[in-house]
């Protein structure tokens, strides 16, 4: 999940620095532009260090949030390769970040300047919902199932809960299950990570 709500600040900025960016950025650019973008959503001026940059460029080339972007350095500076890339175009979809994000929302709500913030917390939490008691039926494939023996169910359940979303749509039914269940996200209704932190 986001470490905080600067740390996404400067996902955001490092990423419009980027984009369609053939003359690429120097790590020196980044710092002034991410203190830059934090001076203004704060209020006051703010400096960022080197060693935030560069973690951040490691999370961005990650999966951790599911970036996965394609930075490259050269020459002193950081380039998209290809230079189209744009972590905006990415649908939110890890479950733990999403939940991470609607915590997040919580908490800084009121040092977001968007008004739309009820709205991303809607829709957040409209793509993850925990049922109490809720039956849920599991099915490993087409074609074969597993019963599994009560104590195991609910490790099945929170390996089931972090697979890929198209793994989870192929889960069909098979047996019963009372615990607290993870609803996949589907494609309607899932939110890009341009919806998100354009509103930040």
């Amino acid at each position: 999940m986001p470490a905080n709500l600067n740390a996404l600040i400067r996902y955001r900025t490092i990423n419009n620095c980027l984009h369609s960016n053939n003359l690429g950025c120097s790590l020196g650019l980044l710092i002034e532009r991410c203190s830059d973008a934090l001076s203004d959503a704060k209020g006051k001026i703010t400096s960022i260090s080197k060693r935030s940059i560069q973690e951040d460029i490691r999370i961005l080339r990650s999966d951790i949030l599911g970036f996965n972007a394609p930075i490259i350095f050269e020459e002193g500076k950081y380039f998209y390769d290809p230079s189209s890339y744009s972590i905006y175009e990415l649908p939110i979809s890890h479950k733990n970040t999403i939940i991470g994000l609607i915590n997040l929302l919580i908490e800084e709500k009121e040092n977001i300047k968007s008004q739309r913030v009820d709205v991303l917390l809607k829709q957040l939490k409209e793509m993850v919902q925990f049922e109490k008691e809720e039956e849920m039926q599991v099915q490993i494939n087409s074609s074969q199932s597993i019963q599994m023996p009560l104590e195991n169910e609910i490790d099945m359940l929170e390996e089931i809960e972090e697979r890929p979303i198209e793994v989870n749509r192929k889960l069909r039914k098979s047996k019963k299950v009372r615990a607290m269940s993870f609803q996949s996200i589907t494609e309607e209704s899932s939110i890009s990570w341009g919806d998100f932190l354009s509103e930040l």
